[in-house]
């Protein structure tokens, strides 16, 4: 089974998208008619009302339970979609994937030794010189110096392999600049991302958000329901 393309992706959102619009009109104009057969403001009998009432709400009901699943599908899409495109690979043309091979091992080396503070100045100057595959390869390789064990360094290099370069010693300085550093690469990350995987991200996310007031809604109205029933000895509010 083929995986999924970002077309495909986006014609699922799509489609659940107006699945939703769907459901959620509905979901308001029954809960209206409902709201509209209860209110005794209206000049209709109480007999007269709670047959309206009677009649208005399984429409409401069977429309929270399409609102439901449309929201089911909403937030299993949405999360697919948004795991899917967490961690976007970088890409870069042949050409510039050849000079990435070459460099990568220069790179690697200054993103293992330098103290933070300077390994931030080594890549605003690649980013200021407009180096994007020096960009590439520090986004790739700085990210070890934000994990947990990086930030008090190694000071004991005795135990470690031929060849592997530890992290150097880290000074208060390094430790405020980690943040820093974890922005910049988040930046420059963002900046090699595919901008139709952006969109289909910031898609993704409004479906969901969309998603979440519908769900509000639907509970808000069975929990006003069952304040009714809980105070009234009349059923048909549910």
């Amino acid at each position: 089974m083929a995986l999924p393309t970002l077309a495909d992706y986006r014609n699922r959102l799509n489609t659940v998208d107006r699945q939703m619009l769907v459901a959620g009109v509905a979901l308001s104009k029954a809960t209206e008619d409902l709201a509209k057969a209860g209110d005794e403001s209206r000049y209709f009998t109480p007999e007269e009302r709670e047959a309206q009432t009677g009649r208005a709400l399984p429409v409401v009901i069977e429309a929270e339970g399409a609102a439901a699943e449309a929201v089911e599908a909403a937030l299993a899409l949405s999360d697919d979609v948004l795991d899917a495109t967490a961690n976007p690979a970088p890409t870069l043309s042949p050409a510039d994937q050849a000079l990435a091979a070459s460099r990568a091992v220069f790179v690697k080396e200054d993103a293992a030794t330098l103290s933070i503070v300077d390994l931030i100045g080594r890549i605003r100057q690649a980013a200021l010189e407009g180096d994007r595959v020096s960009l590439f390869l520090f986004a790739r390789y700085a990210k070890a110096r934000l994990a947990p064990g990086a930030a008090a360094g190694q000071a004991d290099r005795s135990d470690l392999p031929d060849g592997e370069v530890p992290f150097p010693p880290s000074s208060p300085v390094d430790g405020d600049a980690r943040v820093d550093l974890a922005r910049l690469l988040t930046e420059i990350e963002t900046s090699f991302r595919d901008p139709a995987m952006t969109a289909l991200r910031d898609q993704a996310l409004a479906l969901k958000t969309e998603a979440f007031k519908i769900d509000q809604a639907v509970n808000a109205r069975q929990d006003k329901a069952r304040v009714y029933a809980f105070q009234s000895s009349n059923e048909v509010a549910w």
